[in-house]
C-alpha cells in the first residue's frame, strides 16, 4: 500500500465519497461513506445546533425522538392544517428536551423538513401538557403562522425558535376562575411549574382547601364543600 501522503487531495468531497476506518464491534476494517457519517453527526446531536431533531411519525409508531398529529392526518397532511402534535420527551439524540416545550409556550418556532428547507410551517407553541401522569409524551398545542409544503411520515424535522415570548421572562402568574360551585377545582395553569396558590371564595373571603401539585402544569384543589369564586396562581 502506497503512502497516504501519496494520494492527491479530493477537493470536492459527496456524498458517496468513502473513507477507510476501524469498526467498534469487533475491530473490523471498513469503509465509511460521508453521507452516513453527516447522517450519524445529525442524528446523535453530536454537532451543536439552534434546533432538536425528530422524526415524523403517526400514532401508532410512536416512540423515543419522534413526534405525529393529534389526531393522524394521513401520510403527507398539510403544514397549514397541523393543530396539535404529540411529542417524546426526548429528541432524535435521546437527549430529554421536555423542559423546552413549557418554556415555548407564547413563543413562536419553525418546524423545516431536515431534507428539504422549503417545507417548512412557522407556529404559535400555545401551549404544553403531559399527555398523560407519567406519560414520555406531551400535547403541545399550536397555530399556523406561515409555511409552506407539507410532512412526510418517517422523515425527519428540526424544531427551532424564531420568536421567544419576552412576557414570559418575568414571573409567570394564572388567574382560575370558578364560575360554577364545586368542591373540588381542577386547574390546568401551564406555568412549567408548582406555584403558589391563593383562593378568594364568590363571598369575598379567603378560601382554605387542600392543594395537590398533579404536575408542573395541573392542580387540584379540593375545599370541602361547594363554592364558587377565583384561584390565584404565582
Amino acid at each position: 500500500m502506497a503512502r497516504i501522503s501519496s494520494y492527491p487531495i479530493d477537493l470536492v468531497v459527496t456524498a458517496k465519497d468513502k473513507w477507510i476506518g476501524t469498526d467498534a464491534a469487533g475491530s473490523i476494517t471498513k469503509n465509511f461513506s460521508a453521507e452516513k457519517v453527516a447522517e450519524f453527526l445529525n442524528n446523535t446531536g453530536a454537532i451543536d445546533a439552534t434546533w432538536t431533531r425528530y422524526k415524523f411519525k403517526n400514532q401508532a409508531s410512536l416512540s423515543s425522538g419522534t413526534f405525529a398529529l393529534s389526531p393522524d392526518s394521513g401520510a403527507t397532511p398539510l403544514f397549514s392544517g397541523v393543530q396539535n402534535i404529540q411529542i417524546h420527551q426526548n429528541d432524535s439524540s435521546d437527549k430529554n428536551v421536555s423542559e423546552l416545550y413549557g418554556a415555548l409556550v407564547g413563543s413562536q418556532v419553525l418546524l423545516q423538513s431536515a431534507d428539504d428547507p422549503s417545507k417548512f410551517g412557522v407556529f404559535k407553541w400555545e401551549t404544553s401538557q403531559i399527555t398523560s401522569p407519567g406519560s414520555e409524551f406531551y400535547t403541545i398545542s399550536l397555530s399556523f403562522v406561515g409555511g409552506n409544503g407539507t410532512l412526510q411520515v418517517d422523515s425527519d424535522y428540526l424544531l427551532s425558535l424564531l420568536l421567544y415570548d419576552v412576557s414570559s421572562l418575568g414571573d409567570k402568574h394564572h388567574e382560575h376562575l370558578q364560575d360554577q360551585a364545586s368542591e373540588t377545582w381542577t386547574i390546568q395553569h401551564d406555568l412549567g411549574k408548582f406555584p403558589a396558590v391563593h383562593i378568594v371564595l364568590s363571598t369575598g373571603d379567603y378560601g382554605f382547601g387542600e392543594v395537590t401539585y398533579n404536575d408542573k402544569n395541573n392542580i387540584t384543589i379540593s375545599l370541602g364543600y361547594a363554592v364558587a369564586g377565583r384561584a390565584f396562581l404565582n
